[in-house]
């Protein structure tokens, strides 16, 4: 066999795995392709920012090396030195230190770290629309000033003291019905961002919720109300 064959033949078959992927991997491209986060159009843009879709958060090369992040996601943005202040009740007992997957949304969703298009590897196609364009309205989950002190707690292990036991379903039942919690550092069944949303798939739950069977549904997945 030519050499020229076989290089023909290793690219067919890298085409076919990527397609694989594509179609039947998870997440798949075609789950980001048109949600609330295929951003090659944010804020309505005619012309795509860029034609990569993944790029606005991976990265294969020179991915964020912040030791808080998970090296794994290859994360493509700069996040915030310090932490931002969770809900914190005398019942929730929050972790020391925010989690991966809150540093990692609030680098768009805080509305100053990151503009939309800001990288720290962009693609060689990137047009610059998108330089001075951050998130804003709703999806800045900063702009009253609490930072996300008044929004739902995360970062905390999922039902355990001083939260009482009967007031949730077992962590295993919600995993069960599609809601995902982590491990982070010594911690299991940490609750982020995550468990209620899933970042790469289209809106079909409201704002890319993993799951909702009513509108009190969601809450009443993990609250045994």
């Amino acid at each position: 066999m030519k050499p020229h064959d076989s290089f023909i033949i290793v690219g067919l078959a890298l085409v076919t795995a990527l397609a694989f992927l594509v179609l039947w991997g998870g997440p798949s491209l075609a789950d980001i392709v048109g949600s609330a986060h295929d951003l090659r159009y944010y804020p309505n843009l005619t012309t795509p920012a860029t034609q990569f879709v993944c790029v606005y958060c991976h990265t294969p090369h020179h991915a964020n090396t912040d030791p808080r992040l998970v090296p794994t996601y290859l994360w493509n943005r700069a996040v915030r030195a310090t932490d931002y202040a969770v809900y914190d009740a005398t019942w929730t007992n929050p972790l020391p230190q925010n989690t991966a997957h809150t540093l990692m949304c609030m680098s768009c969703h805080d509305g100053t770290t990151t503009a939309i298009g800001q990288f720290l590897n962009p693609p060689y196609d990137y047009n610059h629309s998108q330089d001075t364009v951050y998130v804003t309205g709703s999806a800045d989950l900063t702009e009253d000033g609490t930072e996300l002190q008044n929004d739902h707690p995360i970062d905390l292990v999922y039902a355990t003291p001083p939260l009482p036991s009967d007031f949730f379903f077992p962590a295993d039942q919600i995993k069960g019905w599609g809601f995902r919690l982590f491990n982070f550092g010594t911690n299991t069944d940490v609750m982020t961002c995550a468990t209620c949303h899933e970042p790469h798939a289209k809106n079909t739950h409201g704002p890319l919720l993993r799951n909702l069977t009513s509108g009190r549904g969601l809450c009443e997945s993990c609250h045994n109300l």
